[in-house]
């Protein structure tokens, strides 16, 4: 699989509509475009509104019990 630095993802693929993520990696790899080490995209996310709707609850709760703890 090719390993594409963010800029050059979007110069290749074109730009990322608002809701999708780009996903990058932890370490640093050699970009098969521009040919320097950097993060490279791991993945694209597509949000959609249903599934926000249906994790908003639980990231609340999250967030509410994590408050309590400290």
């Amino acid at each position: 699989m090719a390993e594409f630095c963010k800029e050059c993802y979007k110069k290749v693929f074109g730009d990322i509509s608002d809701d999708e993520k780009i996903i990058l990696s932890l370490n640093k790899d050699l970009c098969e475009e521009c040919v320097q080490y950097k993060r490279v995209v791991v993945s694209i996310v597509k949000y959609s509104l249903i599934g926000n709707i249906i994790t908003l609850p639980f990231k609340l709760i999250y967030k509410l019990v994590k408050f309590l703890i400290k």
